[in-house]
C-alpha cells in the first residue's frame, strides 16, 4: 500500500513549483554530453501526467530502477557489528522487494496523495527521489567528504568511503539517504564504534550521465 497524504489547494501548487525547480523526475533531455563544464541535468516531473502505473505490479520508474541497481550493494556480513553507542542496526538486505518507500535496495517510489483543489478532490502520484539540490546540504555535511555534487548535476555518495554516519540524512527532511548496515570501509577500520555501514541514495544514474544518457526513470516513464 503506497502511503497518503492530505494536502490542500494552495499547499500542493507551492510543492508542485518546488518540486519543478528543485527536480525530481521527469521528462526533459540530457544535455549533448554529461561530463563536467558541458551541461547540468535538472530533472522535473509533470504532476498532472504522472498516474502512478497503476495498471502495473509497480510503476515502471520504480521497476527500472530497481532492475539496473541490482547487485551494486555487497551482501552485509552476518553477524552485523552491533555499533556503539547507538546498539541500532539497519538492514534491509532481506527486504529488497519493498517497494512503497526508499530503501538502500529502492532509491524511488510513488507516493499517492489526495489534493483539495478548490474543494474538488484529486488524486496525484508523486515520484519521490534524491532531488539533487543546487547547493545540497547533505554533500557539504558529510565529514568524510564522501558525498559530492557534480558539474553534471548529480550528487553522489562515494560508497567505497562512506562510514555511514548518517548526517547527511539529517540534514534531510524527506528521509534520503537510507542506510544499510554490516557493508563499507567502516568494517575494516572500527566496526563498533566508526559508522555503521554505508548510504545510499539516488545518484541520477551518474554512469549513464558520463556516456551521455538519460536517468533509466525517465526513459522508463510511458
Amino acid at each position: 500500500m503506497k502511503p497518503k497524504i492530505n494536502i490542500n489547494r494552495r499547499r500542493f501548487l507551492k510543492s508542485a513549483t518546488a518540486a519543478a525547480m528543485i527536480g525530481t523526475v521527469g521528462v526533459l533531455s540530457v544535455p549533448r554530453t554529461a561530463e563536467a563544464g558541458e551541461g547540468k541535468l535538472a530533472t522535473l516531473i509533470d504532476l498532472t501526467r504522472c498516474n502512478g502505473c497503476v495498471d502495473r505490479a509497480a510503476p515502471a520508474c520504480v521497476s527500472a530502477c530497481k532492475k539496473i541497481k541490482t547487485g551494486r550493494l555487497p551482501e552485509p556480513v552476518d553477524p552485523i557489528p552491533l555499533p556503539f553507542p547507538t546498539r541500532k542496526i539497519e538492514d534491509w538486505s532481506k527486504k529488497k522487494e519493498v517497494g512503497n518507500r526508499l530503501t538502500p535496495y529502492n532509491l524511488i517510489f510513488v507516493q499517492k496523495a489526495e489534493a483539495d483543489m478548490g474543494g474538488v478532490k484529486k488524486t496525484v502520484f508523486i515520484p519521490r527521489r534524491c532531488m539533487h539540490c543546487d547547493n545540497p546540504a547533505c554533500a557539504t555535511l558529510c565529514p568524510f567528504a564522501a558525498n559530492h555534487k557534480f558539474e553534471n548535476g548529480a550528487v553522489v555518495i562515494d560508497q567505497d568511503i562512506c562510514f555511514g554516519g548518517a548526517k547527511c540524512k539529517t540534514v534531510y527532511p524527506w528521509e534520503i539517504p537510507q542506510r544499510q548496515s554490516g557493508v563499507g570501509v567502516y568494517l575494516k577500520v572500527l566496526p563498533t564504534f566508526m559508522g555503521n555501514g554505508v548510504m545510499v541514495k539516488c545518484d541520477l544514474c551518474s554512469d549513464l550521465l558520463k556516456e551521455g544518457k538519460t536517468p533509466v526513470c525517465i526513459g522508463a516513464c510511458p
